[in-house]
Order: C-alpha cells, then sequence, then structure tokens
C-alpha cells in the first residue's frame, strides 16, 4: 500500500477499528516505513497525552451563559437574494426608464405640427387646394382664400 493511503488508516488502527486483514496490512507496512511509523509513533504518543488530561469541565455556568446569549442575540439575517437583486437593478431600471421618456419626448417634439395662419379654417384650405394652386406664392391668392383683401 501506498503512504497516502496508510496515513488515513493510521487513526482508525490507534483506535483499534480496522479490520484483521487492514490492521495486518498496516502493521506490515509500518515495519517497513519510517516515515509512517514515525507518524503513527506522534499519533501515539498525542493519545497518550490528550488521554493522561482526563475530561474537561466546563464552567458551572456554561448553561445560563448560553441560554442568556440565545434570547439576547440577533436573529441570523437570511439571505433574501431576489430581494437584493431587485434593490440592485432599481436604479439601472429607473435610468433606463427616464431616457425612453426623454427619447420620446424628444421624439415627439420633432414632429412638425400643422401651421396655418390666423383666419384659416378647413374650408378656406380646401377652396386652395380645389383652385389647382399645390404650392400658395401668390400673395394676392393667399389673401384670396384667406378672405383679406390687399391693403
Amino acid at each position: 500500500m501506498r503512504c497516502s493511503k496508510i496515513d488515513k488508516l493510521l487513526t482508525p488502527l490507534l483506535d483499534g477499528r480496522l479490520a484483521p486483514a487492514e490492521r495486518t496490512l498496516v502493521e506490515t507496512h509500518l515495519e517497513g516505513c519510517p516515515g509512517c511509523r514515525a507518524t503513527y509513533a506522534l499519533l501515539q504518543a498525542t493519545a497518550q497525552t490528550l488521554g493522561a488530561l482526563g475530561p474537561a469541565e466546563p464552567p458551572a455556568d456554561l448553561a445560563e451563559r448560553a441560554v442568556r446569549a440565545a434570547f439576547t442575540a440577533e436573529p441570523a439575517r437570511t439571505s433574501d437574494w431576489f430581494g437584493e437583486l431587485a434593490q440592485s437593478l432599481r436604479w439601472p431600471a429607473l435610468g433606463t426608464a427616464t431616457a425612453a421618456l426623454v427619447m420620446t419626448v424628444g421624439l415627439l417634439s420633432s414632429v412638425p405640427e400643422r401651421v396655418t395662419a390666423p383666419g384659416v379654417n378647413a374650408n378656406s384650405m380646401a377652396a386652395l387646394f380645389a383652385s389647382g394652386n399645390d404650392v400658395v406664392a401668390d400673395d394676392e391668392l393667399l389673401s384670396e382664400v384667406l378672405g383679406q383683401e390687399e391693403e
């Protein structure tokens, strides 16, 4: 077996959790590999030192502090990814809508209005076109259509 596989089996060997066949394989490897043998010796020394310490005693007021901390702590903030996404897109969307509004107003204001002279109505315009003149270049004709006399 390779050292990387043996390394994963050293703690179970120390705890006595290996099957007899695996235990034999690991022990055979340890006999021929000084690196793995040193690692196993370090694990044994650590386990022996920790075992000599005995169980740790929790502070007497640990339960009281845990309950107090649980009831006074602020609730954990849940992730609201949709709300955060909407918040981050609000300003660009507002800018886009504003730009669209400005462009619409600009386009509508550039459409030429129908220019008519004072006193010109639909009947006088119809009479003008009925006369066959496409372009009004004659002041006398325009005055006639408008119902005004030359001064």
